[in-house]
């Protein structure tokens, strides 16, 4: 996965997305716990006993190891991680995963040429990893500049013409078939998310009906040590679920 070294931290995006997509995320809460409840059993995960130093440097090495199987689709405690695992999905499947020209400012707010209107009926703001939000809105104006620009053009030619009211698009018949057909030139970042959450649902969905494997780390932990509280024997205990 290609990460942009300009992009850090998360962006907040809002999906629009079909109905019954958040009683679908409702029943997973149990699926999220027992994923936070495995992600808790990692090597790196426990402190007890640990001097503030080593504390905090050992919190931070499995806060990074839960991005990295977040993105992997291996971990899914959260709604958040549920969508960071699909759209890692839905990039690599476009081959999105590399690097993009910069898009215009136009292309990070606003309502983008060609977007449906009132198709979507729930809506979800979710922090992203910026580099796959900055990956999403290069990609799709990348690849859709073409239709974007045509399309503009037909509103130049259709200034009165209302293409989303069927009943009075105030155009022809034909210019409404012309814009039909630029608008699926067009991939909007609103299609990307609402891929994004269905890919995470369905996995969710079908690891909820089997039993998790324990996560095994990919980085090497350092020695435990003990505080001057700790007590003389004490050992981490590191347990899995099946």
């Amino acid at each position: 996965m290609v990460t942009s070294p300009k992009i850090i931290g998360t962006i907040p995006i809002t999906a629009r997305l079909p109905y019954g997509t958040r009683s679908q995320l409702e029943h997973l809460v149990p699926f999220f716990r027992a994923e936070a409840a495995r992600a808790s059993a990692l090597p790196t995960a426990p402190v007890k006993g640990m001097s503030r130093q080593v504390a905090a440097s050992r919190r931070s090495r499995w806060k990074q190891e839960m991005q990295q199987l977040r993105r992997a689709g291996e971990l899914t405690d959260t709604v958040i991680a549920l969508v960071t695992g699909g759209l890692v999905k839905e990039i690599a499947g476009r081959e999105w995963d590399r690097e993009w020209p910069d898009p215009p400012h136009q292309a990070y707010g606003g309502r983008w040429p060609g977007s449906p209107e009132g198709a979507w009926p729930e809506k979800l703001t979710v922090d992203l990893p910026g580099d796959l939000v900055h990956i999403v809105r290069a990609a799709c104006w990348n690849t859709s500049k073409e239709g974007i620009c045509q399309l503009y053009r037909w509103h130049e030619r259709h200034p009165a013409a209302r293409p989303h009211c069927r009943t009075r698009p105030g155009c022809t018949a034909e210019a409404l078939a012309e814009y039909t057909q630029l608008t699926s030139k067009i991939i909007t970042p609103g299609v990307i998310w609402r891929a994004a959450f269905a890919h995470g649902i369905h996995t969710a969905e079908a690891r909820h009906q089997m039993p998790a494997p324990v996560l095994i780390s990919t980085q090497a932990t350092a020695p435990r040590q003990r505080s001057s509280t700790s007590r003389p024997g004490m050992k981490a205990e590191i347990t899995g679920r099946a």
